[in-house]
């Protein structure tokens, strides 16, 4: 029988197997947590941590003699991505390797690399808890963010000056997992995420949202949601995300994958590469926000794509639609949230401006 590995049964992973299962796959679903909702519908449930790769390989090598393994399925950020390299090594299927794996969740050594390959990247350098930090070099505005965390935008701070600049260290060495934290040279811009999954090493886009961000008043970023089409779907911006992606794709040697990248677009229009992610995304997009803006069923074109059953994609048609989170500490999975949708995109700015004015 044809199977599917879902990394992580959560909630955010239950329309991933509950999808995956109505075309026709056995799911073998991995987390540690033995209540996780997903297990109720997984075929397979391995009560074990998606962090860690060798005890999961015992299990799987038994269960790969019961199923046909086509396929890895992933919501998660960080070290899930490097277990499910693992995992497609084992089962000999096209993914990524660990090396690139490791080099992608591990946000400053992926800025050390941007120079090499020739992807647009904004100045920034690592460091560590151990090391000495030189404050007199430090210039702002400058951003402090952790190198790798779980939670979407947490740990990253805009600082305008350096009397906030020990609160902005604490905050990004308590929400990083590898010890690193990344001082980025700040980008007076706007900030966008690209949608794609990677096929026999080919990139195929979906689309450009833009990210609609803001600073509470200690500096701290904040995501509030995403519209979309991008105002930039049809510009040069457009043009030089793809060929950043596609150098993403060459450089990482990416054979299989959902990628996800985000950018800050800068005065001179040019895209510089904050993030990139190897997992189907959070943030409610498949939940909330694609079902409403695009013309086919993304979670279902996914899933056959990443099984390798090549699906026939359509031509994408978005229809203006935005997702707006209430505030709160919450992560943004746990937020009430608006989806706003509109006739063209100016009206949906114009919604999207009066209804988080209310």
């Amino acid at each position: 029988m044809k199977a599917l590995i879902c990394i992580g049964a959560g909630k955010s992973q239950q329309p991933v197997i509950s999808t995956a299962k109505e075309l026709g796959y056995a799911i073998i679903a991995i987390d540690q947590n033995p209540s996780a909702p997903g297990f109720k519908i997984a075929d397979e449930k391995l009560v074990l941590s998606t962090f860690d790769a060798i005890p999961l390989i015992e299990s799987i090598k038994s269960l790969s003699q019961k199923y046909n393994i086509m396929g890895i399925l992933n919501r998660s950020s960080g070290p899930p991505v490097v277990t499910a390299a693992r995992l497609a090594k084992f089962l000999q299927l096209p993914y990524y390797s660990e090396n690139s794996a490791i080099k992608i969740v591990n946000k400053h050594l992926l800025m050390e690399l941007c120079g090499k390959y020739g992807i647009p990247a904004p100045k920034s350098y690592a460091l560590t808890k151990n090391e000495e930090l030189n404050k007199k070099e430090i210039q702002y505005p400058c951003v402090v963010r952790p190198s790798l965390s779980l939670v979407g935008k947490s740990g990253i701070t805009i600082l305008n000056e350096e009397n906030e600049l020990d609160d902005a260290l604490g905050h990004a060495f308590d929400s990083t997992i590898n010890d690193y934290i990344i001082i980025d040279e700040y980008i007076n811009g706007h900030d966008i995420s690209f949608v794609s999954f990677v096929e026999g090493g080919e990139l195929e886009p979906i689309c450009l949202l833009d990210e609609i961000n803001a600073n509470d008043n200690k500096g701290k970023m904040v995501g509030e949601g995403f519209a979309m089409p991008s105002i930039h779907e049809s510009s040069r911006v457009n043009k030089q995300v793809l060929l950043s992606a596609e150098k993403i794709v060459d450089a990482f040697e990416i054979k299989r994958s959902p990628l996800m990248a985000s950018f800050r677009i800068d005065e001179n229009q040019t895209p510089k590469l904050i993030e990139v992610h190897l997992d189907m995304g959070g943030d409610l997009l498949i939940e909330k926000l694609f079902p409403k803006a695009l013309n086919y069923n993304f979670l279902k074109y996914g899933i056959q794509l990443l099984a390798g059953e090549q699906p026939i994609k359509p031509a994408v048609i978005i229809k203006p639609t935005a997702i707006i989170f209430d505030k709160g500490e919450e992560i943004i999975s746990e937020k009430r949230n608006t989806v706003i949708q509109a006739k063209d995109r100016m009206e949906l700015d114009r919604l999207i401006h009066s209804g988080m004015a209310n």
